[in-house]
C-alpha cells in the first residue's frame, strides 16, 4: 500500500532494506498513479484503524474481506525489516464476526510468526444509541526471537460516536491482555479518530498505550477508496514515549477487498 521511498521511517534504512525497497519500487509507484487517478466512492462500512483499534461496526452475514499488509519496520535492536501480514473477516451473521490474521516477520531468516483469530459482536445498529458498543475477544500466539511460542487472550470493549453527521468517528478500545499459563495481564486502551474530508479519502489517527512496556505510540493514516470495492489504507507508526515496546516504528500499506 505505499511507495518506499517515503516509508524510510528515522532515516537511511541498512543497504540489504534499500535493495529490497528498490525491487518494489515500480509496484508502489503504480499503486500510487491508481489511488490519485481513482473516482469511486469511499464505502460505508467503516473499516478497522490501520493497527489495533478496533470500530464498532461488524461485517454483513456472509460477507467476506481478505487483507495483506505490508509493513516496513525499524527494529528496536538496529536495523529495518519487512513484515507480511494476511488477514481474513467473515461476517457470521448481522451483529457477529470473526476476523484471523496470521503474520510473517523479517529478521534471522523470517522465522518469527504471529497468528490471532478474534470476534466480534454489536449489540445494536449504529446510531440507535447515545454511544455504540460493541465487544470482541482475541485468542493471539507468537513466536518469541528465543524461539518459545507466547499465546494471550485479550477481551476487548469498543465505545463509538459518530459526528459532523456522520463524517467524524471517535472510537475507544478497552482491552485487556492476559498471558495463558501466567498470572501477569497489561492493560492496553487504544483511541482512534477518523474523518471524512471527500467520497474517497478517510483521515485518521490512532493512539495506543502498551501496560506491560509502558510505552505508547501514535499511528496517523489515510484510506482510499479504488475502483472494484478496494480500499488502500497507509500510515505511519511512532514511538512517543520510549517505553519497552515490543516492536519498532513501522510504516504501513494494507489492501482490503469487500465481497
Amino acid at each position: 500500500m505505499r511507495d518506499q521511498n517515503s516509508l524510510t521511517i528515522h532515516g537511511e534504512p541498512p543497504q540489504g532494506s534499500q535493495e529490497v525497497i528498490r525491487s518494489r519500487r515500480p509496484f508502489f509507484v503504480a499503486l500510487l498513479f491508481a489511488i490519485l487517478g481513482s473516482t469511486s466512492p469511499a464505502f460505508a462500512h467503516k473499516d478497522d484503524y490501520l493497527d489495533e483499534t478496533l470500530v464498532f461496526l461488524t461485517l454483513e452475514r456472509g460477507e467476506i474481506e481478505p487483507e495483506y499488509w505490508l509493513d516496513l519496520v525499524r527494529n528496536p535492536t538496529g536495523g529495518d525489516s519487512l513484515r507480511n501480514t494476511v488477514a481474513l473477516e467473515y461476517g457470521i451473521s448481522d451483529h457477529t464476526m470473526i476476523d484471523g490474521r496470521l503474520t510473517r516477520a523479517g529478521g534471522e531468516g523470517g522465522a518469527m510468526a504471529e497468528g490471532r483469530v478474534e470476534v466480534r459482536h454489536r449489540f445494536s445498529d449504529e446510531g440507535t444509541r447515545p454511544v455504540d458498543v460493541a465487544v470482541s475477544a482475541e485468542v493471539n500466539s507468537q513466536r518469541a526471537e528465543n524461539g518459545t511460542r507466547e499465546t494471550g487472550v485479550e477481551p476487548r470493549l469498543i465505545l463509538s460516536k459518530d459526528f459532523l453527521a456522520g463524517k467524524a468517528n471517535a472510537t475507544l478500545n478497552l482491552a485487556e491482555e492476559v498471558a495463558t499459563g501466567e498470572t501477569r495481564s497489561s492493560f492496553n486502551p487504544a483511541f482512534g479518530i477518523r474523518y471524512d474530508p471527500s467520497e474517497r479519502i478517510r483521515l485518521g489517527a490512532e493512539l495506543h498505550y502498551q501496560g506491560s512496556g509502558g510505552s505508547s505510540s501514535v499511528i496517523p493514516q489515510v484510506a482510499f477508496s479504488l475502483p472494484h470495492d478496494l480500499t488502500v489504507r497507509l500510515g505511519v507508526s511512532m514511538d512517543l514515549a520510549g517505553g519497552n515496546r515490543q516492536e519498532g516504528d513501522f510504516a504501513r500499506i494494507a489492501v482490503e477487498w469487500e465481497f
